[in-house]
């Protein structure tokens, strides 16, 4: 599944079909309305911070939080997945160019 803003531009979007039809993946992007980096997803992280119990801060705590660039939800396993020493097949630049400019 392709989401957020960057699911928006068509040439990723292609791209992404591209590569995933080569390794025998389903590539999933919702319709661009969906998919847009805005407040109803920030606001959406916040309900499921709030049903997890996970960084709920008293109101008079505001001031000391740290501002961060990135939200993290969920359980980070990108140093499994680096473990498990997944590969792609390698694809030719020129056919993943080619693909994405038709």
């Amino acid at each position: 599944v392709v989401s957020g803003g960057v699911a928006c531009n068509g040439y990723i979007g292609r791209a992404m079909h591209f590569v995933g039809s080569r390794c025998g993946y389903k590539v999933y992007i919702p319709p661009r309305h969906l998919c847009t980096d805005n407040g109803v997803m920030i606001a959406w992280n916040a309900v499921e911070k709030w049903k997890a119990n996970l960084d709920i801060h008293p109101y008079n705590a505001l001031g000391s939080i740290d501002i961060e660039s990135k939200c993290p939800l969920g359980e980070d396993i990108s140093a499994e997945v680096m473990k498990s020493g997944l590969r792609a097949p390698p694809l030719p630049l020129k056919d993943l160019i080619e693909a994405c400019n038709s």
